[in-house]
C-alpha cells in the first residue's frame, strides 16, 4: 500500500474520531445546559408559589376590596420545549398546563371581580356573587399548584448554582473612582521619584 494511502486513511480516522469526540462533548454540554436551565425555572416556579397566598379573602360587602391576579411566568419556560422531555415529564407537563388553565380563569374572575367593585351599576348581592365565584377559583388554582408542587423536588433537593448578582451600579462607580485614584495616586509617586 502506497505510503499516500496510510496517510490518508489515518488522516480519515482522525477526522472520524475528532468529529465522534466533538459530537459527544456537544451532546454532554447541552444536556448539562438543560440540567441547569430546569434547576433555575424549578426554583423560579417554587418562588412564585410562594407568593400565592393559600386561602382566599372571604367576602365581606363592607369592605371589598380588589383583588390581585398571579402569573407563574416560569411555567410557560418550562413548556417551551427545550427543558421537558415529553415521553418521561408526560405528567408534569399536564399539570403544568392544567395550572396555566386554572390561572388563566382564576385571573379572567379577579378582573370580572375588581371591574364589578368599581361599577356604580353594581348590585352588592352580585357583587359578593363574583367575589364568591373568585374564591371557588382560588381554591382550583390551589388545588392545581398542589397538583404541580407533587412533580417539584423539595427545596433542597434542587441543583442550583446562585449566579454572582449583577453590582449595583453606584458599586462600579465607587470601584472605578477607587482604581483611578490609587492609579493616579501611583502615577504622582512615580513623578516625584524621577525627579
Amino acid at each position: 500500500m502506497p505510503d499516500w494511502a496510510t496517510d490518508m486513511i489515518g488522516v480519515f480516522l482522525g477526522a472520524v474520531l475528532g468529529a465522534l469526540f466533538g459530537y459527544g462533548a456537544n451532546w454532554w454540554y447541552q444536556r448539562q445546559q438543560i440540567k441547569a436551565r430546569r434547576a433555575a425555572i424549578i426554583r423560579a416556579i417554587q418562588t412564585q408559589f410562594f407568593t400565592i397566598p393559600f386561602t382566599p379573602e372571604g367576602p365581606s360587602p363592607d369592605s371589598l376590596r380588589s383583588k390581585r391576579t398571579f402569573h407563574v411566568t416560569a411555567a410557560q419556560q418550562l413548556l417551551d420545549g427545550h427543558t421537558l422531555d415529553g415521553t418521561k415529564d408526560a405528567s408534569f407537563i399536564r399539570a403544568l398546563t392544567r395550572w396555566q388553565a386554572s390561572e388563566a380563569r382564576y385571573n379572567a374572575a379577579v378582573h370580572l371581580a375588581n371591574h364589578a367593585s368599581i361599577s356604580a351599576d353594581t348590585h352588592p348581592h352580585m357583587l359578593v356573587a363574583t367575589h364568591e365565584y373568585v374564591d371557588q377559583m382560588h381554591n382550583e388554582l390551589r388545588l392545581n399548584m398542589l397538583f404541580v408542587q407533587k412533580f417539584l423536588p423539595p427545596w433542597d433537593d434542587v441543583e442550583y448554582i446562585e449566579a454572582d448578582p449583577w453590582p449595583e451600579p453606584w458599586v462600579i462607580e465607587q470601584q472605578e473612582r477607587a482604581e483611578r485614584e490609587e492609579q493616579e495616586r501611583a502615577e504622582r509617586g512615580d513623578s516625584s521619584v524621577d525627579a
